[in-house]
């Protein structure tokens, strides 16, 4: 679930004209320059605000959202971990 509204976002607000399925989910986004450091801050906010997470400076600088399935990975351990706490 997580991984379709993820990929779905990047491909709307960074890769227009691509279909979300022909989308590698390794693709390099920030290390190819896909997302840069505005596009990044535009990603972490739609993470949290779809979600419900927070992600800290840790998870940004981590590498953890350089490919949609890395960043899929990260939201979906930050809604095991919020389940979990609850």
């Amino acid at each position: 679930m997580s991984l379709d509204r993820v990929r779905s976002f990047v491909v709307a607000e960074f890769l227009a004209g691509v279909e979300p399925d022909d989308l590698d989910l390794d693709q390099p986004l920030v290390t190819s320059g896909i997302v840069d450091s505005i596009g990044t801050m535009r990603l972490v906010l739609f993470l949290e605000q779809q979600f419900g997470i927070e992600l800290d400076a840790n998870d940004i600088v981590s590498g953890q959202l350089d490919t949609v399935r890395s960043i899929a990975s990260l939201v979906d351990s930050k809604l095991g971990a919020r389940a979990a706490g609850e």
